[in-house]
């Protein structure tokens, strides 16, 4: 890590009135052409000048990619670029400020300038080739704000002596300095100033942006800068790897969450990383990039997209809604999946827009979030429609998806949201004393009701993995309720139960109502909670309310080749 011995100030805010505004030259997307930025040398108070030049993009390309939060756009301040000026918003000013070299250019990829913002086509190219452009660089630069203490760069700076701190702890942790209590003495372990810094690292926008999860995790060598500081993004992992066996019992419990603050939001990165080349499709990492802020609500499945080997692409010409319903649809006949039907609660959602499409614009339960982000990682440990593949075909209207599925049974009964230990272990009972004593497929409704209120999946090392066949569900759900004495961390927590008409059991959607549908789709891992509705011209269509466990039918069951499917029509 390096610092400066001083901060600089900022400069003025206006440019000269008299200076051209740039022109940008096209671009030629069949040659996969972009814009590298030529950041000119200079001292800290010079103009920043810099020069554009148009080169064919693969893995040889020589520059360095520029990861940072725009800031506020209304706020701007004036560079030269190609002797014509360019308002940048006042962190992307102090960024190249910083990273400027006294003596020699320094060639930089910086979306917000090396893409022509005005020209939606243009955008729609250079965002698709983004995943390229990280994967290929030299080095990613992930700036993440600076020491200024000008008020127009806020939020998007921290003080130096907080920022030091901060990354004093962090190169402490990955190397692997132990913190623990000395011979009975007084605890060696960070300081409560060590937490605090570290926490307020962690507020800067960057950590919390939609595109910065690609831009940190795509590229082969990437370093977090702050200022005049540096230090490898691989330190911060290290530092995340070796926390985890050290001992803060003496830390103050205010320590212990900010500290845990900082594991959660490396080991999401990590985790991303590590799934990202494995699954097609990962619901539980798109509905993460929901909680990250994008002033465009379109960015916040388009920079998933990078993510995805696959050949869906970021359309800047839709409008907000017609991007949302084709970009789901995209993906679902890319990969034959339906992974993008789960999502987290929304409020405020659009009432025009189809209910199997994510609104990727609308508000979510920050608090609710992990815990449902749980329950969508479930989906990915069953098979419920084998190994079949979705399968879609032009539908009576644009805003429908016609899917080849079919009806299991409708919902007759539903108990309560299943947010305490006493609602569980109440909705265990009613399946266990209200029905008859064997369970369709097999079995008895004893297990049924424990193998249900578990979701078949059980906590084991901090990780989650399905029950095993010589393991006791009814074992499990009392120590899961002995862990917190309210079930927390069961898949099936914030869920609603139900019954069905043939008598199966299970939970699903807390919007579950007497008389929804139980269905499985080609290419679902898991039935689909339906509700129907009468479309104009008298046919049956239905909207989409969730997902559901149902015992004894999560692994193919219900299908063989005897299995008639249907098309159905959600709206």
């Amino acid at each position: 890590m390096s610092t400066a011995e001083h901060d600089v100030q900022p400069e003025p805010r206006v440019s000269d009135g008299g200076s051209k505004p740039l022109h940008y030259q096209s671009l030629d997307s069949q040659r996969q052409e972009i814009r590298i930025l030529r950041l000119l040398p200079g001292n800290e108070d010079d103009p920043i000048c810099c020069t554009l030049h148009t080169i064919t993009l693969d893995e040889t390309s020589d520059y360095e990619a520029l990861s940072y939060n725009w800031g506020d756009p209304q706020i701007c301040r004036a560079i030269e670029v190609d002797g014509m000026v360019k308002d940048v918003t006042v962190n992307l000013f102090n960024a190249l400020r910083r990273l400027r070299l006294p003596h020699e250019e320094r060639h930089l990829w910086v979306d917000a300038i090396c893409i022509n913002q005005d020209d939606n086509t243009e955008k729609s190219h250079q965002v698709n080739l983004m995943s390229k452009i990280y994967s290929w660089t030299n080095r990613a630069l992930l700036w993440i704000g600076d020491f200024s203490g000008d008020k127009d760069a806020w939020p998007n700076v921290i003080p130096e002596e907080t920022a030091k701190v901060a990354l004093d702890l962090v190169e402490d942790l990955a190397d692997d300095k132990h913190y623990n209590p000395v011979d009975g003495g007084e605890n060696d372990g960070p300081t409560e100033e060590q937490f605090v810094a570290v926490a307020r690292l962690l507020l800067l926008p960057w950590w919390n942006r939609a595109w910065t999860v690609q831009e940190a995790i795509l590229p082969k060598d990437a370093v977090i800068v702050c200022g005049s500081a540096e230090l490898s993004f691989v330190r911060f992992t290290e530092a995340y790897d070796n926390a985890l066996h050290h001992d803060y019992s003496g830390c103050c419990h205010e320590g212990h969450r900010l500290l845990l603050s900082f594991y959660q939001t490396l080991n999401g990165l990590r985790e991303t990383r590590r799934n990202h080349k494995e699954l097609p499709i990962a619901s539980e990492i798109i509905n993460l990039l929901r909680n990250r802020g994008a002033s465009d609500p379109r960015d916040k499945i388009y920079a998933y997209l990078g993510l995805v080997d696959g050949e869906v692409s970021a359309d800047y010409t839709l409008p907000r809604e017609e991007a949302f319903k084709h970009t789901s649809r995209a993906l679902i006949e890319r990969f034959g999946t339906l992974d993008i039907l789960l999502r987290v609660s929304e409020s405020g959602r659009s009432p025009t827009l189809p209910t199997w499409v994510p609104d990727w614009g609308a508000d979510i339960n920050q608090e609710r979030l992990f815990q449902e982000i749980e329950w969508i990682y479930s989906y990915s440990m069953f098979r419920a429609a084998g190994q079949t593949k979705a399968e879609t075909r032009n539908s009576f209207s644009k805003d429908a998806l016609d899917l080849q599925g079919f009806v299991i049974d409708r919902v007759v009964d539903t108990g309560p949201v299943l947010e305490t230990g006493k609602d569980k272990t109440e909705m265990v009972a009613i399946w266990q004393n209200n029905v008859n004593s064997v369970y369709p497929g097999g079995g008895t409704y004893f297990e049924a009701a424990f193998h249900t209120i578990m979701t078949d999946i059980c906590q084991s090392f901090g990780r989650r993995r399905r029950i095993k066949s010589d393991e006791d569900p009814q074992a499990l759900f009392v120590e899961a309720l002995a862990r917190d004495g309210e079930g927390y961390y069961l898949s099936a927590h914030g869920c609603k139960g139900f019954m069905a008409e043939k008598g199966i059991i299970g939970v699903g959607h807390p919007d579950i109502e007497v008389g929804d549908s139980i269905c499985v789709f080609k290419g679902g891992n898991m039935p689909f909670i339906l509700r129907e509705v009468q479309r104009d011209e008298g046919d049956v269509a239905y909207q989409y309310i969730g997902q559901a466990y149902v015992y004894k039918m999560m692994d193919g069951e219900m299908i063989n080749e005897a299995t008639e499917w249907n098309w159905i029509s959600l709206v």
